[in-house]
């Protein structure tokens, strides 16, 4: 009888220690803190979420140990231990970085835009490989490694491009032109070197319209008629023929922005646009004035200045007319087209600016617009 007693003793106290026992085992939980506030936060592991009673840092891993309970709307943890770290299941995306500010960052994917829970440490427009979870419209990382800039742009997303501002609303990359839409307010200035970043569109054209522009520097700068797309040509050249589009005697190129007339002498600092120059900086450091008389030094094919004395004039049916001037013993043709509306007569003093050239084996001077004749002393 002792025996059974005693063993039945033995029995319940075993039970009780086993109750005992169960009662004081502790849960644990790892997950990625997706909401905090000043006394909760709530910790996801990308599939169960639980409440914790105290202020955790978003977007960070912890791990918890404690009693877990069920609350009204969901489990709910008393820690009794907490660190941060653990391992938790987590997604990958690999995406293009970007921001349009108040709170809002993105990864451009490959399956769509999402919206990120916080801003990365990693540039605009660089391409990142993320490790995290989603939860609810947001995706919480954790983990993220930057692979640097997008290479080629891709459409509707972010895209980082440098180069060398052809107009205002042209870059040059190096190998082609971008049109870019700069934010309101900020003007692109021709020959600087820039750094562009913005949601690109990839069509018949590459468009890139901009949230920032920084100025890096300036475009390189080479001797005029040695220069490429982007670069800045300095130079000293004569002004053969002035207007809209202006010919010098250093370039093949036409010259946009110079003001300048023809027989300036100009110091020219100029953008090279492929097919063009345009003047950044271009001045004039000897006026056409002080050429010398060629009447009497009269070479073909160059550009000169001629002052004298007209002897005859003589007018076709078709409105073109030559005149004939001297100084001393020199004397050259002057071609006068319709366009000039001069109208030179015997013993008037003129002055011409133009080209020297043959007329029907005769000397002569061909001047190209009415800026480039006057009558007496210009």
């Amino acid at each position: 009888m002792r025996k059974v007693v005693l063993i039945a003793a033995v029995a319940v106290s075993l039970i009780l220690l086993s109750l005992i026992s169960h009662g004081t085992q502790l849960d644990r939980y790892t997950g990625i803190c997706v909401r905090s506030g000043a006394s909760y936060s709530i910790l996801f592991n990308g599939s169960a979420t639980v409440l914790i009673p105290q202020r955790l840092k978003i977007g960070e891993v912890y791990t918890v140990e404690g009693h877990m309970r069920k609350g009204r709307d969901g489990l709910i943890m008393q820690p009794k231990s907490l660190y941060r770290g653990g391992n938790v299941r987590l997604e990958e995306i690999r995406g293009v970085y970007w921001s349009w500010g108040n709170g809002r960052w993105y990864v451009f994917s490959r399956t769509g835009r999402i919206r990120l829970a916080k801003s990365l440490d990693v540039a605009l427009a660089d391409v990142v490989d993320i490790e995290g979870v989603q939860y609810g419209e947001l995706f919480y990382p954790v983990r993220v490694a930057d692979k640097g800039p997008v290479k080629n742009p891709i459409d509707g997303a972010p895209w980082k491009l440098r180069g060398v501002v052809l107009s205002d609303r042209t870059v040059w990359n190096g190998s082609e032109r971008i049109t870019v839409y700069p934010p309101h307010g900020v003007r692109l200035k021709l020959g600087s070197y820039v750094e562009v970043t913005g949601i690109v569109h990839v069509g018949t054209r590459v468009v890139v319209y901009s949230s920032n522009v920084t100025v890096l520097g300036q475009a390189n700068r080479a001797p005029v008629g040695t220069g490429r797309i982007g670069s800045v040509e300095v130079g000293r050249c004569l002004v053969l023929r002035d207007g809209k589009s202006a010919r010098l005697n250093c370039t093949d190129l036409r010259v946009y922005g110079l003001r300048a007339r023809t027989g300036d002498v100009v110091r020219l600092e100029a953008l090279n646009r492929g097919t063009s120059l345009i003047c950044i900086n271009c001045t004039v450091v000897r006026r056409r004035e002080t050429l010398p008389n060629g009447i009497c030094s009269w070479k073909e094919g160059e550009l000169g200045k001629v002052s004298g004395i007209v002897e005859w004039v003589k007018r076709y049916r078709n409105g073109f007319g030559i005149a004939n001037v001297s100084r001393g013993n020199c004397s050259i043709l002057i071609k006068l087209s319709s366009s000039l509306n001069f109208n030179p007569y015997r013993g008037d003093t003129v002055t011409v600016y133009g080209l020297f050239k043959l007329y029907r084996g005769e000397r002569a001077i061909q001047p190209f617009t009415e800026r480039d004749v006057c009558y007496g002393r210009c």
